[in-house]
């Protein structure tokens, strides 16, 4: 880049200092508002005692079916949070649930979408069985093992 013309200074880049940072926390704020909205409505809708439960992962940045949110902040009006990788995302959660909160372990169970036998998930609250409409007789038996203990 040629230097400035005499009396003139650089160009300051525009924007943030960081835009990443901005950008997820940008996200972050949007989609808290849309969760809270979103778990309002249904509360508003439902008959009382109907318990509301998100499906998020606790690391902020991630997307997909499992989108990054806030736990501390989502468990402060969601009755629960449903947790994909249940041995990765339990241990960043615990430690903000509260009397009453739902920890669920979403466990995908058909092998032939990439699912594993389902196994216990020590910290959660439920189990999830994901798909399970879709498992074969033997991702099925796998399931009944689970549940049914040995004895």
């Amino acid at each position: 880049m040629p230097p400035p013309a005499l009396g003139r200074r650089p160009a300051r880049p525009l924007g943030p200092p960081d835009p990443a940072a901005a950008a997820l926390a940008h996200r972050t704020a949007a989609a808290l508002a849309l969760q809270r909205a979103a778990v309002a409505a249904v509360r508003s809708a439902a008959p009382p005692g109907v318990r509301v439960r998100l499906h998020g992962d606790p690391l902020v940045h991630r997307s997909g079916p499992n989108p990054g949110v806030d736990a501390a902040r989502v468990l402060e009006f969601a009755d629960g949070l449903v947790l994909p990788d249940p041995a990765r995302t339990l241990p960043l959660t615990a430690s903000h649930r509260r009397p009453g909160t739902v920890l669920a372990a979403n466990l995908p169970v058909v092998a032939g979408l990439g699912g594993a036998p389902p196994r216990a998930v020590p910290g959660a609250d439920e189990l999830r069985l994901y798909h399970a409409g879709l498992a074969s007789d033997a991702d099925l038996a796998a399931v009944r093992r689970l549940l049914r203990p040995a004895g």
